[in-house]
């Protein structure tokens, strides 16, 4: 349970908040067209990320990632580099939280190693479905203002990330919605080859979808939709979306 443990927690702590943990990262050229990021997504990991893609730019063409997620504005950033230098993603070991959000979702060539975790958790539009009601969450801020201004930045930002790479955005909350939310019995959330194409996303399994961690227990729970039972809940979305108040909305 060890394992499972620190994965909740880490995922409680620096999964979707502005938190500006210093963690390192194993963060290196790995072959000639390679670079391994494996550790947290921080600001700090995510500039020498950049700073070693950039020392190699004319010969990287692949990040592998392990990553149980990090501060979301630097998951967007980092994701925008993929997309806009079209590197190929292979997830390895666990891809959670913002790796799963914005590093899974940005390159048109994902490939997910067997025995691998790729699952979602939420985004900056949870509060949707009342996500952000967490004594931890409001701990990271001083005051509502300083709440409000980060919410409607990840907000923003995450919507034109989403835009830019042609994916659904629902996708980050897709497992909090009613219909599903209910029958959710793990942390993390993922689904069906055929949906994930449908949301957009160019993910590929080598073997089944691993729902389990190195002791056997399940951390993630696969969700199999039908093109019509998947409509029907993007509509929905669509329609809370519109009726909510969504700070990044207007």
């Amino acid at each position: 349970m060890k394992w499972i443990l620190t994965l909740w927690l880490t995922l409680i702590i620096v999964g979707c908040s502005n938190t500006r943990i210093h963690e390192p990262a194993e963060i290196s050229l790995i072959s000639s067209d390679t670079i391994l990021f494996d550790g947290s997504i921080t600001q700090q990991n995510v500039a020498v990320f950049e700073e070693l893609l950039n020392a190699h730019l004319q010969q990287v063409s692949t990040i592998v990632i392990k990553s149980v997620g990090g501060d979301v504005l630097s998951g967007i950033y980092i994701g925008e580099l993929i997309y806009s230098h079209q590197l190929k993603v292979v997830i390895r070991g666990v891809c959670a939280s913002s790796c799963a959000n914005y590093v899974a979702t940005a390159s048109s060539n994902v490939t997910v190693e067997e025995g691998a975790v790729l699952g979602w958790h939420g985004g900056s539009l949870q509060s949707l479905y009342g996500g952000f009601k967490h004594d931890w969450f409001d701990s990271l801020f001083t005051d509502e203002e300083s709440m409000k201004e980060y919410l409607v930045e990840w907000q923003l930002k995450e919507r034109d990330f989403f835009e830019k790479v042609d994916v659904d955005q629902s996708l980050t909350v897709l497992g909090m919605v009613p219909g599903l939310k209910e029958k959710r019995n793990t942390m993390l959330y993922s689904f069906d080859t055929q949906t994930l194409n449908l949301l957009g996303t160019s993910i590929k399994y080598v073997g089944e979808q691993n729902r389990f961690d190195v002791e056997g227990n399940e951390v993630l729970q696969v969700f199999q939709l039908s093109p019509q039972q998947l409509q029907v809940m993007l509509k929905n979305h669509s329609l809370r979306l519109a009726q909510a108040r969504v700070y990044g909305a207007n």
